[in-house]
């Protein structure tokens, strides 16, 4: 209420506030997989509450580097560089 009033907003519940900025890696050594990957602020204080809302997130965390690898396709087809097209398709399927 603090933060809304001082931003003259209605305080909203949005994907970003409750997903996407709201998690912690559960091990910093182990790499980000929905297993290590927890809220940082909870409703229920379920587990079943992190992966609700983490599934997106872990997705984005593996996806995320691939998309601006996708921004070639384009370029590559222009080429007609079928090797390459090749070897991005099996690097993003992998």
């Amino acid at each position: 209420w603090i933060v809304s009033r001082a931003l003259k907003i209605v305080p909203v519940l949005t994907h970003a506030g409750c997903d996407d900025w709201n998690w912690r890696m559960i091990d910093a050594s182990k790499p980000a997989s929905l297993e290590n990957l927890e809220l940082i602020t909870k409703l229920t204080g379920e587990r079943d509450e992190d992966y609700f809302h983490l599934i997106v997130t872990a997705m984005g965390l593996k996806a995320g580097p691939l998309i601006s690898r996708c921004f070639f396709v384009r370029e590559l087809l222009e080429e007609r560089n079928d090797a390459a097209i090749l070897r991005l398709l099996k690097e993003i399927s992998e």
